[in-house]
Formats: C-alpha cells, sequence, structure tokens
C-alpha cells in the first residue's frame, strides 16, 4: 500500500525563486514530450524515453539528466489512464516530479535539485506525518505550489502493513495446512474403523533425518537421504516410512526401541 504525505516547506526569496525557474523549465520539458507522444499515439514510458531524451537534452540542458527523465515519467503517468492519446498541456504551475536521484531526505534535513544547485531546507515534520515516515519507505515526491505556499508531496510504501499482510498470509497457511491433516487422520480413523485395523499414533521427530538401517543420523536433501555411516541412499519419504513403520510395531512389544532417544515419546489415541 502506498500513502501520500504533503509536508509543508518554507525557504527564502531565493530558493523560492529557484523552484519558480525549475518548475517553469520543468513544464515546457513536459510539454515538450507531450506533444510528440500525441503526435506518435504514444503512452508507454520506455518507447517515449526514446523519442524524446536526447532532444529534451539538446533543448532542456539545464535539466539535467535525471529530471529529464522525471518529465518523461510524469507525461507517460498523466497520459496511462486515459483510453485513447490525447493533447495535454501542462501549465507553468505545474507540479515538479523527484525522484530518489532528485531529493534526499535524512531526518528533517531535504535536499532538493535546482537548475543552479541542489536547495537543502529543515523541515518541521509533524508526529503525524513521522509516524508514516517511521513505519514506511519513501519513494518518488511532487514539488506542488498552493498559492504563494509550496508543498512537498511525498510518496511513502507502507512496509508495515506489508509485514502484516504477509504474516496474516503465512498464519492463514498454517491453519489450513494443519486443517488439511486432521481431515486426513480423521478420515484415515474412519475406513481403519470400518474394517477393523487400530490406528496407532508415534512421534515423527527424526524419522526423515534417521537411517532406516543402521539408526545413525544422515543428510536429506529435499527427496534424497543419504547415510555416510551405511552409505545407504533411498528416497527420504521411503526411509521416512520404514521408521515410522519400526516406530509403530515397537508400541505394546517387552522392549521399545530404546536407541532412538529422541523419538523414543510415543503415544496412543
Amino acid at each position: 500500500m502506498k500513502r501520500t504525505i504533503a509536508i509543508k516547506l518554507t525557504f527564502s526569496k531565493s530558493q523560492a525563486q529557484a523552484f519558480e525557474e525549475l518548475q517553469k523549465r520543468f513544464s515546457a520539458a513536459c510539454n515538450y514530450v507531450a506533444q510528440i507522444a500525441f503526435e506518435h499515439k504514444e503512452r508507454n514510458r520506455v518507447k517515449l524515453h526514446h523519442l524524446t531524451y536526447y532532444a529534451i537534452r539538446e533543448k532542456f540542458p539545464e535539466l539535467g539528466a535525471q529530471m529529464a527523465c522525471n518529465a518523461i515519467a510524469k507525461v507517460s503517468s498523466a497520459l496511462r489512464p486515459l483510453k485513447k492519446a490525447k493533447e495535454l498541456l501542462f501549465k507553468k504551475g505545474c507540479s515538479v516530479h523527484f525522484d530518489k536521484r532528485t531529493y534526499c531526505l535524512k531526518g528533517n534535513s531535504l535536499s532538493l535539485f535546482t537548475l543552479q544547485k541542489r536547495v537543502r531546507l529543515e523541515l518541521e515534520i509533524s508526529s503525524f506525518h513521522k509516524n508514516f515516515l517511521e513505519s514506511g519507505k519513501a519513494k518518488e515526491a511532487e514539488l506542488v505550489q498552493k498559492g504563494k505556499r509550496w508543498f512537498f508531496h511525498l510518496v511513502l510504501e507502507d512496509l508495515k502493513n506489508i509485514r502484516e499482510r504477509i504474516k496474516a498470509k503465512k498464519k492463514e497457511r498454517t491453519r489450513l495446512h494443519r486443517w488439511a491433516f486432521d481431515e486426513l487422520r480423521m478420515f484415515v480413523e474412519y475406513k481403519a474403523a470400518a474394517f477393523g485395523i487400530k490406528v496407532l499414533y508415534v512421534n515423527p521427530a527424526y524419522t526423515s533425518q534417521t537411517c532406516s538401517h543402521c539408526l545413525c543420523l544422515g543428510h536429506r536433501v529435499k527427496h534424497r537421504f543419504f547415510c555416510s555411516h551405511c552409505g545407504s541412499l533411498q528416497h527420504s519419504d521411503l526411509n521416512a516410512s520404514r521408521n515410522l513403520l519400526r516406530l509403530g510395531e515397537s508400541i505394546g512389544s517387552p522392549t521399545g526401541d530404546v536407541n532412538r532417544r529422541h523419538i523414543a515419546a510415543l503415544s496412543r489415541r
């Protein structure tokens, strides 16, 4: 999930002038890209990049390489929702698109690209916005002018919600996994009772890691089991099933499987 927070900016007259100049040239570059996009009936960002990038660098050299890419991205983003190609016009006061290469946010310090040099601002971030900054990852941003005020609209990827959703999905998978085995157990018990067969339950610990021939711990890699002690090579499921069978046969016998202390805890239901 992505969220956008609007941070109010405070700066000097010279800094405001730098932003206005950037805004003017950026909107001109966007209009240039939009015109080419309309002529070629193109909305795809990659194809627009090939059509316009070098022309933008030549026509608007002061923007630099990354701001040229940002202008292409802004036009492509505006055209994407449209059902068919349409001629767009970006006003002189349009917002300026920033990415992680054209801005830097560290704590309360924000550095922004301008046509002359980077401008560094000290932000007054409210506790409300700090909660989002602490739980999310900063992505792209827009420099927006509203009247005489300027705002930095920062997009955040909400990592906390993503982690919570992943955790919830993991719990759901675990619940379904247990439910499937419980259903299988009840089905086996039902069928066994119908034919007069007794069902025994054993502790399965280490049955997939122990060699069914010599009872030594071996090596299991996916469906392959190998015992370095006796050289036995088997399918891991077959090896485990033989261990479970011997444990089942040992229930009720005078001597249990005492050499296997890790799985000696057997139970009957």
